[in-house]
């Protein structure tokens, strides 16, 4: 494999990485067996584990606040879906003050959907946008509950912005990027049969 070929592979697949997975910046931690880890919550907790989630690493840093770090698949509606259930059942046996959520900045504001009058219509368009992936699971249980400002984003705002301007930028040349990959996959395609062949070896 030559060294572009290499380098494009690799940032494909960090790419692909980074979209698919959860967050990547978290402290590093100690595993812990899912069996230990439900006795650091409640007993009556232990059924947002069973059908939710598992915990799968903890952390003491000696202070009074909890964090709770869900990794999730993102876009996909059951699992949307589970962690309103997850924040809905924590809501129930504690004080939860906010949720962070990553890919926003500032407040988010769920009250443009909450605030619709007609049931019927807000189920319906509930169920179509987290069926599409536009709505995470944060938003489904801020909706559910009118609280329209519960949810805090973890992004900074200039930056995030303009990571928006990037990626719109980079889907608007996308038709022109693919040919050009094309052009260049044929040419590595080439050399490769050239220099890589058996009698060469």
């Amino acid at each position: 494999m030559s060294f572009k070929k290499a380098v494009s592979t690799l940032v494909a697949s960090l790419f692909l990485y980074s979209v698919l997975a959860a967050d990547f910046a978290r402290a590093s931690s100690m595993p812990m067996p899912v069996s230990e880890s439900i006795d650091i919550l409640n007993s009556n907790d232990t059924g947002i584990l069973k059908n939710y989630a598992k915990v799968t690493s903890v952390m003491d840093f000696g202070s009074d606040t909890t964090v709770i770090n869900i990794q999730d698949f993102h876009m996909h509606p059951g699992v949307q879906q589970n962690i309103s259930s997850i924040i809905g059942a924590l809501a129930e046996n504690y004080e939860i003050k906010n949720v962070y959520l990553e890919g926003a900045y500032d407040k988010v504001d769920t009250a443009w959907l909450s605030g619709i009058k007609n049931e019927s219509l807000k189920k319906n368009l509930i169920s179509k946008l987290t069926e599409d992936g536009k709505l995470t699971g944060a938003e489904i249980y801020s909706v559910a509950h009118d609280k329209n400002d519960f949810i805090l984003g973890l992004e900074d705002r200039q930056i995030h912005r303009k990571n928006i301007q990037r990626f719109a930028e980079i889907l608007d040349k996308k038709t022109q990027t693919l040919q050009e990959l094309s052009k260049l996959e044929k040419e590595l395609s080439f050399y490769q049969q050239k220099y890589l062949s058996s009698a060469n070896k």
